[in-house]
C-alpha cells in the first residue's frame, strides 16, 4: 500500500519529481499521431478543485488507462511526471503537461462529483480579439444561420464541413466551423430542422482568425443539446 495519503492539486505539480498522488476526473480523451512523437493517447483531466491539465501517454497504455479512468469517471494516479506544455493550441492554460508512463499506478476513486468543469468563453472578448488564441476554449450558444453540410477537399481527402453562427443571450454572435464527425452531428438539422432552436456546446474549440474574422473551430469535442 502506498504511503502517500493525500491528493496534490494539479497546480502544485512540478518537474523533476514523480512521487505525486492525484485524484482526477477524465473530461475528454482522444488518440493522436504526430511526426515527432508518433501514436499517443491524450486526455484532459480535472481535479476536485477545478484545476485542469493535459495528460499524455504512449498509445500502448491506452487500454490500461481507459479501464481505470474512462471519460466522466474519477481515478487516482500515483507516480507521474510533468513537462512544460507547448504547441500552437493548448487544451488548458496550465504551464505543464502530465506524462503517464509505464510505472504509474492507477486505481479507481470512490469520489462522487458530477461537475463537468466547463469554462465558458466570453463572446465579446473573442470578437474583439482580446481572448487569447493559444488555448482551447468552451463556448455555448444558439445556432443561427445554419448552412448545409458540404463535402470539401482538404489535402486531397474528402471532408464534411458545416458553417453557422452561435448567438449568446446578449445577442453577440460568432462565426463557427465544424468538420468531420462533428459536422455530421448537425446534418439532420441542416436537412430537416433549420427552424428548430438548437443549443450547441463546443468544448476544446480553437479560435482562428481568417480575413479579419475570428472563427470558432472544433478541436477534440463538441456536444449538441
Amino acid at each position: 500500500m502506498s504511503k502517500l495519503t493525500t491528493f496534490v492539486p494539479l497546480t502544485k505539480l512540478r518537474p523533476f519529481k514523480d512521487n505525486w498522488r492525484i485524484q482526477v476526473k477524465c473530461l475528454h480523451s482522444w488518440k493522436q499521431n504526430t511526426p515527432f512523437v508518433g501514436d499517443t493517447f491524450e486526455m484532459v483531466l480535472a481535479d476536485q478543485w477545478g484545476n485542469k491539465i493535459h495528460a499524455t501517454s504512449k498509445r500502448s497504455l491506452m487500454q490500461r488507462i481507459q479501464r481505470v479512468l474512462p471519460i466522466d469517471s474519477w481515478g487516482v494516479i500515483e507516480h507521474v511526471t510533468v513537462t512544460p506544455a507547448g504547441g500552437q493550441y493548448r487544451t488548458t492554460n496550465y504551464k505543464y503537461k502530465m506524462v503517464i508512463a509505464e510505472d504509474a499506478v492507477l486505481s479507481r476513486s470512490d469520489l462522487v462529483d458530477d461537475r463537468v468543469f466547463i469554462s465558458l468563453a466570453n463572446y465579446e472578448e473573442i470578437e474583439n480579439g482580446t481572448k487569447k488564441q493559444a488555448f482551447l476554449i468552451d463556448v455555448i450558444g444558439r445556432i443561427y444561420d445554419l448552412g448545409d453540410v458540404q463535402t470539401v477537399q482538404v489535402s486531397g481527402e474528402d471532408r464534411k464541413r458545416v458553417l453557422f453562427r452561435l448567438v449568446d443571450a446578449e445577442g453577440n454572435n460568432l462565426a463557427c466551423c465544424l468538420w468531420g464527425t462533428y459536422a455530421e452531428q448537425l446534418e439532420p438539422f441542416s436537412l430537416n430542422g433549420k427552424d428548430q432552436t438548437i443549443i450547441c456546446l463546443i468544448r476544446f474549440a480553437k479560435i482562428k482568425e481568417f480575413r479579419g474574422i475570428f472563427w470558432i473551430c472544433h478541436d477534440v469535442g463538441s456536444n449538441f443539446l
